[in-house]
C-alpha cells in the first residue's frame, strides 16, 4: 500500500487522498500522520514477511514433489524399456501387460503433480507467519 503525506491534498493513501483520518474523522496532526504511518509500514513489513515466507514453503513444496518424481524416474525407464522389449520380441500380450504397467506409473506420477498443486494452494491461503510455520507438507 503506497501512503504518504501532503500539506495542501492530505494523506494519500492507495492513490486516494484522505483530508481527515480515516478511523477517527479527525484532521491530521502531526502525531496522528506519524501514527498512521507507523501502522502502515508495520503492516507492510508484516505483509511481506509473510509473503517471503509462502514463497519459501512453496519452494519446499516443489523441492519435495522434484525428488519424489526424480526418485520414480527410473521406474517410468524400466516399464518403458520393457514395453518395448516385448514389442520387439513380438509378444503382443507382454507389450500390452508393460504398457498399462506404464501408465499405471504415470499416473501415479500425475498423482503426485496435482497433491503438489494442492498443496501450493493450500499454502497461498495461509495468511499468517504462525499458521506457515506451523505448515507440514504431506505427500
Amino acid at each position: 500500500m503506497k501512503t504518504y503525506y501532503d500539506e495542501q491534498q492530505g494523506m494519500c493513501i492507495n492513490g486516494n487522498f484522505w483530508q481527515v483520518h480515516p478511523e477517527t474523522g479527525k484532521p491530521w496532526d502531526t502525531d496522528s500522520v506519524a501514527d498512521f504511518m507507523d501502522k502502515v509500514k508495520a503492516q507492510t513489513d508484516n505483509d511481506d514477511g509473510v509473503a517471503q515466507l509462502k514463497q519459501q514453503v512453496i519452494a519446499r513444496v516443489k523441492l519435495l514433489a522434484y525428488q519424489q518424481l526424480q526418485g520414480q524416474q527410473w521406474r517410468v525407464e524400466r516399464a518403458k524399456e520393457r514395453e518395448l522389449q516385448a514389442t520387439l520380441s513380438g509378444n503382443d500380450a507382454e507389450a500390452t501387460q508393460q504398457r498399462d504397467n506404464l501408465k499405471s506409473i504415470l499416473a501415479q506420477r500425475e498423482a503426485l503433480r496435482v497433491k503438489s498443486d494442492e498443496l501450493e494452494a493450500e499454502v497461498q491461503r495461509l495468511t499468517t507467519k504462525a499458521e506457515l510455520l506451523a505448515y507440514v507438507i504431506e505427500f
